[in-house]
């Protein structure tokens, strides 16, 4: 799948979580009550250039053609590296080292084996060695089956199923060579 182009917005940059949650009727009581409808959230991120090489311009531009608008998805990682505490690998089966980490360009703060600090297993990071350049966590020796994994990191976070809000190019690009805003709008579809 293709990976939007690491052109830095130069005049705004926003990311941001979204949740899903519904209000149920009041059934006793003086207050409602609350459902969770998606397990984790959906990021946007808006974009805002003023300014950009006529290369930069031009790799925008052909991504948005070869994507039709909004109609094809692609991956989109954040342009600021974020802390993220805690976060889950998963559970080892005593033979897997490599574990693809939900971001790239990481430093990984602490690594922790049913929550207690790791100590017992050297690793390397492999830079944007995953199938769509994440980041992954490669172990010396594979981790003892059962353990859960869990990982504090920083780092630019992945969202996997992403398109462009607008169909429209005039609306997400504006003529740069008048200096004027352009803002383009993402959204991750599913996670």
């Amino acid at each position: 799948m293709a990976i939007f182009p690491e052109i830095l917005p130069d005049y705004g940059y926003k990311f941001f979580p979204k949740y899903k949650t519904d209000r149920l009727p009041v059934t006793d009581g003086d207050y409602s009550m609350r459902r969770r409808r998606r397990a984790n959230a959906l990021y946007s991120a808006v974009l805002t250039y003023t300014s950009k090489t006529a290369e930069d311009e031009r790799s925008l531009v052909d991504f948005f053609d070869a994507r039709y608008g909004g109609w094809d998805s692609f991956i989109f990682f954040d342009f600021i590296s974020r802390v993220y505490p805690v976060m889950s690998l998963g559970t080892a089966d005593g033979w897997q080292k490599v574990w693809t980490l939900e971001a790239r360009d990481v430093s990984v703060e602490t690594i922790y084996f049913d929550g207690v600090d790791n100590d017992l297993f050297s690793y390397t990071i492999g830079n944007r060695t995953g199938v769509n350049g994440q980041d992954q966590i490669i172990f010396s020796t594979a981790p003892t089956d059962t353990i859960v994994l869990t990982i504090g990191y920083s780092g630019k976070k992945y969202l996997p199923i992403c398109v462009f809000d607008e169909d429209k190019l005039e609306t997400a690009l504006t003529n740069w060579a008048r200096n004027s805003l352009g803002t383009i709008t993402i959204l991750q579809v599913n996670a």
